[in-house]
């Protein structure tokens, strides 16, 4: 039982809600990498990319934790930090991309081998 003054409430800023979104987003995109190719080394790649991304999420609560709003640098490097983040999420997407023109490419003309 607590007999001090109650504690305010601490709320979240727009800015961590909007980093929250795009790690979600992140996640789910590597759900799609996993499912198109659910091999062993699929497996371990998704596995790796989802270690660093956890690893970089953490950075990221522990920066806005511990940060003060107030300071314009702050939320500038987090926004450089997120575009960083958006950019690793449209390079996977290219990445996938280049995996299914290929798969089809190689479904239109056979292998070197079939000829």
């Amino acid at each position: 039982m607590r007999t001090g003054p109650p504690e305010p409430a601490v709320r979240v800023s727009t800015l961590e809600l909007f980093f929250d979104l795009v790690f979600v987003f992140t996640v789910t995109q590597l759900t799609g990498v996993l499912a198109a190719g659910l091999t062993v080394p699929g497996v371990l790649r998704v596995m790796l990319m989802l270690g660093v991304i956890l690893w970089m999420y953490g950075g990221y609560a522990w920066l806005t934790n511990a940060a003060e709003h107030a300071l314009g640098t702050v939320p500038l490097g987090l926004v450089r930090a997120l575009a960083q983040l958006v950019l690793l999420v449209l390079v996977l997407g290219g990445l996938r991309l280049a995996e299914l023109r290929s798969e089809k490419l190689t479904e239109r003309t056979g292998t070197i081998a079939d000829r």
